[in-house]
């Protein structure tokens, strides 16, 4: 803080020193002409869209390799292996140009590229929370190279870390997009890790069984270093993402199967069984296989095959008999047996068409169910509210339904048009139609499926309203054409049905730090100083952010045996505010901890455990405190703020000088855009 003392002498001086500048300023209006690379927005309604890919990196092709993905929050990206040339570092160049702006009128209307890189740092090394950023302009055209330089692979390459890269967009107007990422292991000079090769027998892909077991046999051709591969095997891919104790049990059951670590040469068999997928009518089955090597799955990779389960384990009805309406069912004992109008000899294994009889009138009541719905692809999730279980589906991402559309009888109907709404009391257009298969009536809708759901929209806000409990209907309206949805059925003889069942929408979140705690090591502080700390509780897929929602910070000090202990009186609980904030403030307890001496280790951990409207963030935050004396603590004056008005213009200034000063201020800053136009 410093003052300024003005006497009468000063004040005839800035009066003139005022009055020369504002003769200065004050001008005529000037013509400013807009050059031809200016775009003027009259509106802008899309946030710009970012994207990356890899660069021009053709002369160090060799030291980078596409290993997999990484899932986070539903969304896929991609992870690179980087191998460090001669040098020690490698300078790769990465391409955001094909971010754009939808709103833009000429060019891809990006006017900053905002590259951020997080954890560039050696294996083992000290922890980095600061992102490296850069901000480019429109003139980079989204080129950015970075120089990796930090091996972040252990020296037993057993272990490894990853770099994470950040792309947002802002458009002219300052709208910003999305972040979009990519994830990066690096590989010191000289590294010879390759990725595996097999040879996997596909003989049996897209055929026909009537076996009890399914074999899954190949070789490992080469790309085992330390002999540490492995395949397996399984009927889902969430199966693969399961505990190790739910692997066991599925290997138990013959549901899953693990091969030995392998070396190159090493031939593997798994087996599965598949006698319980066997039902009384054929169908496809994927058997999934995924590959990869070491604890951390570097080169994850995954292939399927698809088969067929010959209806009741190979018995094969003419398709007459099935267009006739006869299917196989299974009795009392599991044994297939035929009911139709055909008749079937399982002695002599002849089928025998019915005699032609006058037709009859069927029941023109349909009746449609929902049998399954759930969030991505085939997960099923669900949420208890006052004993009351509903289906979950999370906004902005992807879902799937399963329906069935039969006559009353209980006969399928196939070939329908069925209109699917979300909350049908406000939103009467359909947000998809679905067609039931032409064999069973049966409905398998994926929301990310192009062929089904061409829009690829998950679960949109509905109005205003975001989470919370929202109407899923479907309904068979063969007599009416519906804009948006079905056409009318004009060959229907059937009456139409609908299905309502309630889900609740709930919203992932990102949990971010605004004011981070850390005072660990040299930054230690001592007893009784204020330690403050803040949080943003934010949706993650709209940045919006979360209003009301119970943010825990758990304070833990370690006792003399090393282990981290909770002080449970001492939670401090703090509820977001309108910027989904929360913050907390805690006078040090320094060496003291639970009125007992202490080493004086603290950290303070931000908690969310999540609610009904949102899922529990995946990570917390956590900062060190530690205790320092305070005279081993440096007295450093507070960081002045060269923005405040208090500290430029203080109440010593009399109320004249203090008005001269403000206009000054407002002619300067005006003059400063001129010059800027």
């Amino acid at each position: 803080m410093f003052y300024w003392v003005i006497d009468n002498g000063m004040r005839t001086a800035l009066a003139m020193v005022l009055l020369l500048l504002l003769a200065g300023l004050v001008q005529h209006p000037q013509t400013t002409e807009l050059t031809d690379q200016m775009t003027v927005f009259t509106t802008d309604e899309y946030a710009p869209v970012a994207n990356i890919t890899m660069g021009v990196n053709q002369a160090i092709a060799a030291n980078i390799a596409l290993t997999g993905t990484k899932n986070v929050a539903g969304q896929d990206w991609d992870v690179y292996r980087f191998t460090l040339d001669e040098t020690g570092q490698l300078n790769v160049e990465f391409d955001g140009s094909n971010s754009n702006d939808p709103d833009a009128t000429s060019g891809n209307g990006i006017d900053t590229y905002e590259w951020k890189i997080y954890f560039d740092m050696p294996y083992g090394g000290d922890y980095v929370l600061e992102p490296h950023t850069f901000s480019e302009p429109a003139s980079s055209n989204g080129l950015f190279t970075y120089s990796f330089q930090n091996v972040t692979v252990s020296e037993d390459g057993a272990q490894e870390m990853e770099i994470r890269m950040e792309l947002r967009v802002y458009d002219a107007v300052g709208k910003r997009s999305d972040k979009f990422r990519m994830y990066f292991v690096v590989a010191d000079t000289g590294s010879v890790d390759q990725e595996p090769v097999f040879q996997i027998d596909g003989s049996n892909n897209m055929t026909s069984t009537d076996a009890d077991v399914f074999y899954i046999n190949g070789t490992l051709v080469s790309g085992s270093e330390t002999g540490e591969v492995f395949v397996e095997g399984a009927f889902s891919m969430d199966d693969f993402e399961e505990s190790a104790i739910v692997r066991y049990n599925l290997m138990i059951e013959g549901l899953y199967d693990r091969s030995d670590a392998l070396s190159d040469g090493d031939t593997f068999s798994l087996t599965l069984s598949i006698d319980e997928f066997y039902t009384n009518l054929s169908e496809t089955l994927q058997i999934y296989i995924r590959t990869y090597e070491g604890d951390n799955e570097r080169w994850l990779a995954y292939h399927w095959f698809d088969i067929t389960l010959m209806a009741c384990q190979g018995l094969v009805a003419p398709q007459d008999a099935i267009s006739a309406g006869g299917e196989f069912i299974l009795d009392e004992d599991g044994e297939c047996q035929w009911d139709g109008a055909w008749t079937y000899d399982s002695q002599t294994g002849q089928w025998e068409a019915p005699e032609p009889q006058v037709p009859i009138d069927l029941d023109q009541n349909s009746n449609l169910s929902i049998t399954e719905v759930g969030p991505f692809k085939s997960s099923v999730d669900t949420y208890s509210i006052d004993g009351v279980s509903y289906p979950v589906l999370y906004l902005k991402e992807s879902f799937h339904v399963d329906a069935l559309l039969t006559q009353s009888n209980g006969q399928a109907v196939g070939g329908k048009c069925l209109n699917m709404y979300l909350d049908p009391e406000v939103n009467t257009t359909p947000i998809a139609t679905i067609q039931t298969d032409d064999l069973d009536g049966t409905v398998e809708w994926f929301s990310g499926d192009p062929l089904q759901n061409p829009t690829l929209r998950g679960v949109e806000p509905s109005g205003a309203k975001l989470e919370g409990l929202r109407t899923l209907k479907l309904a068979f309206e063969p007599d009416i054409y519906v804009p948006g949805g079905c056409d009318e059925d004009v060959e229907n003889a059937l009456n139409g049905s609908e299905v309502e069942v309630e889900v609740l929408v709930r919203s992932r979140v990102d949990f971010q730090v605004l004011t981070n705690w850390y005072y660990g090591g040299e930054a230690g502080i001592p007893e009784g100083q204020l330690v403050v700390g803040e949080v943003a509780l934010l949706r993650d897929r709209l940045d919006l952010a979360i209003e009301n929602e119970e943010v825990q910070f758990i304070r833990q000090y370690r006792n003399e045996t090393g282990a981290w202990v909770t002080m449970t009186a001492e939670i401090n609980e703090s509820v977001t505010n309108e910027q989904g904030i929360a913050r907390f403030e805690w006078s040090f307890d320094g060496g003291s901890c639970d009125g007992v001496e202490c080493t004086g280790e603290w950290q303070v951990i931000a908690v969310y455990a999540g609610s009904q409207n949102f899922q529990a963030s995946q990570n917390n935050i956590s900062f060190a405190v530690d205790h320092k004396a305070a005279g081993e603590v440096e007295d450093t004056p507070p960081a002045q703020d060269e923005e405040s008005v208090e500290d430029f213009v203080p109440e010593s200034v009399p109320g004249f000088e203090v008005w001269l000063v403000i206009l000054a201020l407002l002619f300067a800053v005006s003059f400063r855009r001129k010059l800027n136009v």
